[in-house]
């Protein structure tokens, strides 16, 4: 298994909520959770635990990340004009 904490200064709650379930959704995850330490932080945990130690946490933060994005961009993409950013 591969174990990582990631830190992400200026992010809260909704990005760590988003991240930590596109990774529960992967079967390659064994755990994964996140944190705001402090509330008067911005600093964002994101812990990653994998199911065998050939996968990294790093890899699989990186997967999650590129499909929080497609998402995000797909959302995006579907908006009415009137609500372009």
């Amino acid at each position: 298994m591969s174990y990582k904490v990631f830190h992400f200064p200026g992010e809260g709650h909704t990005l760590g909520y988003f991240v930590s379930s596109v990774l529960q959704n992967d079967p390659q995850i064994e755990h994964s959770s996140y944190k705001v330490p402090h509330p008067l932080e911005e600093m964002l945990e994101i812990s990653v635990l994998t199911t065998t130690k050939s996968i990294s946490a790093q890899s699989k933060m990186t997967d999650a990340l590129v499909s929080v994005e497609k998402i995000l961009s797909d959302f995006i993409s579907q908006l009415p004009p009137e609500y372009e950013i």
